[in-house]
């Protein structure tokens, strides 16, 4: 079966930072003008394990607003997304993206935007400090779909005075003006 070319890069990711054996062969890679970052999310590795990996193969902490993470996710409230192993396209920013700047998970869900939820940020942020050698985010969060258990926001950083990949809570309306979710297209 057909790569797509950038395949083999996200294989080896998947490989050296989670140890683990990805193959996306015969699997889409969406196209969006605009969203030239690809990002494969398989559905065996949850939200903790990510975590985990992360912070023990870069040394870095973590901040969690709650834990465990995939336990205190509402996945009731998140949007759908396909079965399986899939592979998503986005804009690949240091920051949120400039066009969603300032807007706040209320207005990304009433336009139906489609945005990263809390594992596919993981994924990405993690493939951009292996491939750039620094994390998303440092100066403004991204708004994810996701929920915590309580019904507020996941917002993922990096907090680069304490050396903290974080998922903290945030406000469904809050604007901050550095901060916005991250669109993704599915195809």
């Amino acid at each position: 079966m057909n790569k797509h070319p950038i395949a083999e890069e996200i294989e080896k990711y998947f490989r050296e930072v989670y140890n683990h054996t990805l193959n996306l062969a015969g699997i889409s890679f969406p196209k969006k003008e605009g969203l030239p970052v690809y990002m494969a999310v398989p559905q065996d590795l949850k939200e903790d394990d990510i975590m985990k990996r992360l912070t023990t193969h870069f040394v870095v902490k973590s901040y969690q607003y709650k834990t465990p993470l995939a336990s205190n996710i509402n996945r009731k409230a998140e949007q759908p997304r396909p079965k399986g192993t899939y592979v998503f396209a986005h804009r690949g920013c240091d920051e949120p993206d400039d066009i969603h700047l300032k807007k706040s998970y209320n207005d990304a869900t009433k336009e139906k935007l489609l945005f990263v939820n809390t594992k596919e940020y993981l994924l990405i942020t993690g493939f951009h400090r292996w491939k750039h050698k620094k994390w998303m985010d440092e100066k403004g969060w991204t708004r994810t779909s996701s929920l915590w258990s309580d019904g507020r926001l996941v917002s993922g950083y990096w907090f680069p005075s304490s050396g903290e990949l974080c998922l903290n809570d945030g406000l469904r309306d809050g604007r901050d003006v550095d901060c916005g979710p991250r669109e993704l297209f599915l195809g």
